[in-house]
């Protein structure tokens, strides 16, 4: 083989290879993402997720059988109870903590057109509902609404009662059933939004319903318990405690606020003269002040609004650069001018070794002012 022939093979093996560069790109992508799976959980959680969303446009939603007095659903697959982030939430500039409203609406079916139209209008991050009197033959389908996951907690044994918590698709959360028991209506949740706070590694959400029938002891107990279990288990966390508690347990609830440094931020009645839909939290430094809103349909309690307080964008710093203009032209005449002036003699007029130099960089720096002056 001559020189020209082994040229043009080896041309015709960069070709080769520069094709199947270009046809790779995206499987490499691929290999690459399922090597940072194998390394980071999160990741391989988050892209396990991203299947289930797909999954939930085309799949009816199925019952999270419970065995227990109350069953919980879930708009997700049977199996697979974490969220995924479907599409980019917008940019924003509030704080980085879910709006919420919570609202006791006393029967969540027939008023559900309702409470989709303040949603869409209002674009909430969650939704939280209690006295939802719904029961286990009504479907999610009924109940949803577009761009939000559903959780539902219904009884089964007596009448009314039940909650549901919406949770804004894009915004990632884990169910934490461990913490449910069958004795008490309560939902928890771990958030774990875009961006949050620096800080804050999670929020956990606890949405909680206290029949005025009901003792208040047990669930004070259960409340306690599940409070210092999120603050051991999930250090740095954002804790959200809400619903509706009823009178005499948000009167015994200081104690809640105290042993877990939780505020609570509902200023005004929520039913008649009474405030007794309360919202704890150790986020309140990020909270504007909670906005009472109309009841739903006939409710007899009025809803809550609750907004991030806005981020103030700070002014940008306006940087001013000054040089001296170090031309040729303006080289030499400093070196004209150094060559006039009798420096020897205005330095032999001073006595300290001190004084010298501060008379020679006089020389220099009065010289620099005239012929090459500081612009910006």
């Amino acid at each position: 083989m001559d020189r020209r022939e082994a040229l043009e093979a080896a041309v015709d093996r960069r070709k080769l290879l520069l094709n199947r560069l270009i046809k790779k790109p995206l499987l490499d992508e691929i290999d690459d993402d399922d090597d940072d799976d194998d390394d980071d959980d999160d990741e391989k959680e988050e892209g396990m997720s991203t299947k289930v969303g797909k999954a939930l446009t085309h799949q009816q939603p199925r019952m999270i059988h419970n065995p227990r007095s109350r069953e919980r659903y879930l708009c997700n697959s049977e199996n697979q109870k974490t969220a995924t982030l479907r599409d980019k939430p917008s940019g924003s500039s509030s704080l980085f903590v879910p709006s919420l409203l919570l609202s006791n609406v006393m029967s969540l079916a027939p008023k559900i057109d309702e409470i989709r139209e303040i949603v869409y209008n209002a674009k909430f991050d969650l939704v939280c509902i209690t006295e939802s009197w719904v029961k286990y033959h009504i479907d999610n389908n009924s109940l949803a609404i577009s761009g939000y996951n559903i959780i539902r907690q219904d009884r089964t044994e007596a009448e009314h009662g039940g909650i549901c918590l919406y949770v804004k698709e894009s915004v990632r959360f884990k169910i934490l059933d461990d913490m449910a028991d069958e004795n008490f209506e309560t939902i928890w949740t771990q958030l774990r939004p875009l961006r949050l706070p620096r800080g804050i590694t999670c929020i956990i959400v606890g949405l909680a319903y206290h029949s005025p029938n009901a003792a208040d002891g047990p669930i004070f107990d259960y409340l306690y318990n599940c409070l210092s279990i999120i603050e051991a288990r999930f250090p740095g966390c954002g804790t959200i405690l809400l619903g509706d508690f009823n009178k005499t347990l948000v009167k015994k609830s200081s104690r809640l606020s105290n042993g877990f440094k939780l505020k609570q931020l509902v200023n005004f009645p929520t039913r008649g003269t009474n405030m007794l839909d309360p919202v704890f939290t150790n986020l309140s430094d990020y909270y504007d002040s909670p906005i009472q809103r109309p009841s739903v349909g006939l409710s007899d309690h009025f809803s809550i609004e609750l907004q991030p307080l806005e981020r103030f964008k700070q002014p940008n710093a306006k940087i001013s650069v000054t040089f001296r203009d170090l031309c040729t032209s303006n080289r030499l005449a400093m070196g004209t001018y150094l060559e006039e002036v009798d420096v020897n003699t205005l330095l032999a007029s001073e006595n300290t070794c001190e004084e010298k130099v501060e008379m020679l960089e006089t020389i220099v720096k009065t010289g620099m002012d005239i012929l090459a002056p500081w612009k910006a």
